[in-house]
């Protein structure tokens, strides 16, 4: 009696124990499955992360970019403003002084120049 009690125990146990076993095997295919999905979508994540990345390091060098040229157009024009305006003040500086000396010497210029003879 102990034995035959004994082996059904035994094969209770056994039963039980396989079942947990499947659990567990059912549990572990769900878990690596799951773990494969969540891989995919970090490897996906980073792959798209450094998409952005570069995107933005390319949209900073292009702004960048740009706004040197702006710089460079904006000194340019200012550099040639100021030429420009240089000039204009040296035509306006000449200016008084040669109607000034005109009107200095108009008059008296063909009396205090020699003749020629």
């Amino acid at each position: 009696r102990d034995v035959s009690a004994l082996l059904g125990d035994l094969q209770e146990r056994e039963g039980r124990l396989s079942a947990r076993e499947e659990a567990v095997e059912f549990d572990s295919s769900r878990a690596a499955a799951r773990l494969e999905r969540i891989e995919a979508r970090d490897l996906a994540l980073r792959e798209s992360e450094r998409a952005l990345e570069r995107r933005a390091r390319e949209d900073a060098r292009r702004m960048l970019l740009e706004g040197r040229a702006e710089i460079e157009r904006t000194v340019r024009e200012l550099r040639e403003q100021g030429a420009v305006a240089t000039a204009r003040d040296a035509r306006r500086r000449t200016r008084p002084r040669s109607i000034d000396s005109i009107a200095r010497i108009g008059p008296f210029a063909a009396r205090s120049r020699p003749r020629a003879a």
